[in-house]
């Protein structure tokens, strides 16, 4: 029997349907202040994402951005998750520019960075893809990261 569009709606009885939860976890992410909830709510957000019946979900709450702004911001765990979230959402990035960031991305001085990135293009983007995202500019410029803190390091244009 054909899924029709009520089916995969996933609604409970007794809490939200899937827009709404996962909306209330995007929230939750922004709002906390705690590193540890934010790093269990950026888990569960990337465990919704390896389901394709979710990327529709994510692209209207803008998940995947919340994914990209990880990557830059807070401790090397947070970028670790992130990364982990955009992984799993392969089915849904196929833009040369996402691919150029991952691509940039296997050259991280963080080890599980790197790792995931090359885990993601080795196993989801052909070899026409890599090509073409390196004439493009990454869908967000990739900060230079010290391999011991993970720490954003700032350029010196003070010459």
């Amino acid at each position: 029997m054909p899924k029709t569009n009520k089916n995969r709606e996933r609604k409970s009885k007794k809490g939200p349907d899937r827009l709404e939860y996962l909306s209330q976890l995007k929230s939750e992410f922004e709002e906390s202040r705690s590193e540890g909830n934010k790093l269990q709510v950026l888990g569960n957000l990337a465990n919704f994402a390896y389901d394709p019946q979710n990327y529709g979900y994510l692209e209207l709450l803008e998940i995947p951005k919340l994914f990209i702004g990880s990557c830059y911001d807070g401790p090397p765990i947070r970028r670790e998750f992130a990364i982990g979230g955009i992984a799993n959402c392969c089915g849904y990035f196929s833009d040369a520019r996402f691919i150029s960031m991952m691509v940039k991305f296997r050259e991280s001085p963080l080890v599980q960075i790197r790792n995931l990135a090359e885990a993601f293009v080795s196993e989801f983007c052909t070899a026409d893809q890599i090509q073409a995202s390196l004439s493009v500019s990454p869908i967000v410029e990739i900060p230079v990261l010290d391999s011991t803190s993970g720490e954003s390091v700032q350029p010196n244009t003070t010459g």
